[in-house]
């Protein structure tokens, strides 16, 4: 899959673009005042980059607004919870994960996880 014009791979927007091991899978789960991140490590993220954080994501289109969490839950812990704005209730969602090392001098491709209604 080629990289288009705008950071667009594939139809979906590419938020973080490096060479640093990403998620083998990844899932995003609604509940009552947020949404819950959960992600499977590539192996080699597992041995290299115990330290580094999860970069999480969400797009709400019909409002055009997003919230983020650049410094979220380190990659070990699999799974980190994000409150949203309540205004964001009754909308569709864009989820994306990506990860940078403490550091910041290594950093994942974002990874589109999907869409959920929240």
């Amino acid at each position: 899959m080629a990289i288009l014009k705008g950071g667009i791979l594939g139809g979906f927007a590419m938020l973080a673009k490096g060479n640093m091991p990403g998620v083998q899978q990844a899932e995003i789960v609604p509940l009552a005042n947020g949404v819950t991140f959960n992600w499977e490590p590539e192996h080699m993220a597992s041995i290299y980059h115990i330290q580094s954080r999860a970069m999480l994501f969400v797009h709400c289109e019909d409002l055009g607004k997003s919230f983020y969490n650049l410094n979220a839950a380190r990659i070990m812990d699999k799974t980190d919870f994000m409150e949203l704005p309540l205004n964001f209730k009754g909308h569709t969602l864009q989820a994306y994960i990506a990860f940078a090392s403490d550091d910041r001098e290594k950093i994942s491709n974002s990874r589109y996880i999907g869409s959920v209604d929240y």
